[in-house]
């Protein structure tokens, strides 16, 4: 008796003048493979069958449901052999990925775990049987196409994602897990790029805040950071056209704006429903001593010895320091105040000279004169 199978679903042909009345018995073979092909299961234990890659006999890839499981101990690679086309769906119920082409083939898919996906192999190119839907400007997923009908876009050239205004409700929403953050913005390198930035259209009065964080309970706060870039400082975050930030708290929230980040609200104002706080620096004494203004508005530095030259590094136009100057257990130390300095009648400051004296500096600079505009609250006790 000659017969020849066929390679996908190893369907039998017998030759001419084979099985002489006894054609039932290839027949009757051939409908009990193609009822497998239609509707069989194939279950494998990864486990069990030996290292990857492993590659389907035919009776395993003959069925068009696979179903791999076991508790793999990394990513594990099935082959189909080579010249073997059809459609499958594969169900991945190991804790790692299921990574399936054709041996010698092209094209390898992931089946991630615990998912299943439908694949589709031409006998040497294996790929995934859904294309993603939509256009390269609309927020797609390969399972059901345009994300729920959203008008959210995304245009694959330019690299940018939009949410239009909402109906109602809130147009954009992250919620994170135990120890990250809920969203993440990173700006470019260069000190121009801005890591978020919200654009209003209406007055203060009318549309509210633009932005808000808001701690709804967690005793230990919730930490807003706004991280720019630096030595070459980035705008962290930007408020345009009257609107505003604001921060909710019920714990203990901080808002920080880190390595020089900068906020700029160019109209309206922060509200923070909690305290607000700059964190002071300690700026160790040296007969130079420099402040740098990009790390804090507060400063404090217990002298030891006199400082004869005071530099202020990196200024903003309307900043405000204050710097807390104590004496030591002996007083009697000076500073010498930067030419920068304008005091209130012309006449500079003098620290206190009794030991451990704390005087305050409290100065605001003005790009446009260049000038810090200084004051000098003297011998808190």
């Amino acid at each position: 008796m000659s017969i020849t199978y066929l390679p996908n679903k190893n369907l039998g042909v017998p030759s001419q003048g084979s099985y002489p009345n006894s054609w039932a018995t290839p027949v009757n073979a051939d409908w009990a493979q193609i009822d497998t092909a239609f509707g069989g299961v194939t279950n494998l234990d990864l486990t069990t069958v030996g290292s990857s890659p492993y590659t389907l006999t035919v009776s395993q890839y003959t069925p068009p449901n696979l179903n791999f499981s076991g508790s793999t101990g990394a990513d594990f690679t099935v082959q189909i052999p080579s010249g073997t086309g059809g459609i499958w769906s594969v169900s991945n119920t190991t804790p790692h990925n299921v990574l399936i082409g054709n041996v010698s083939g092209t094209g390898t898919v992931t089946i991630p775990a615990s998912t299943r996906q439908m694949i589709v192999s031409d006998g040497s190119k294996t790929s995934f049987a859904q294309g993603a839907g939509g256009s390269n400007t609309q927020v797609q997923f390969n399972s059901s196409g345009v994300l729920g009908g959203s008008t959210m876009t995304f245009n694959s050239t330019a690299g940018t994602f939009t949410i239009p205004a909402p109906t109602s409700g809130v147009a954009f929403s992250a919620t994170g897990v135990a120890g990250q953050y809920a969203a993440v913005f990173t700006a470019a390198n260069d000190a121009n790029s801005l890591g978020l930035s919200v654009v209003g259209t209406a007055t203060l009065a009318s549309i509210g805040p633009l932005v808000s964080f808001t701690n709804t309970g967690n005793p230990n706060g919730v930490t807003v950071q706004l991280t720019g870039n630096g030595s070459t400082p980035a705008k962290a975050i930007r408020v345009q056209s009257g609107s505003f930030l604001l921060l909710n708290n019920s714990g203990s929230s901080i808002f920080n704006l880190s390595d020089a980040g900068l906020l700029t609200l160019p109209l309206g104002g922060l509200s923070a429903a909690g305290n607000a706080q700059t964190p002071s620096v300690v700026v160790t004494y040296g007969a130079t001593t420099t402040l740098n203004c990009a790390l804090s508005n507060v400063f404090t530095t217990t002298l030891t010895g006199n400082i004869t030259t005071v530099t202020i590094s990196n200024p903003s136009d309307g900043q405000t320091i204050n710097w807390f100057l104590t004496q030591d257990a002996t007083g009697g130390l000076t500073i010498a105040w930067p030419s920068s300095f304008k005091w209130p009648g012309g006449t500079a400051g003098v620290l206190s000279t009794a030991a451990n004296a704390v005087d305050l500096l409290v100065a605001t600079y003005r790009a446009g004169t260049g000038f810090w505009y200084a004051t000098l609250a003297k011998g808190f006790a």
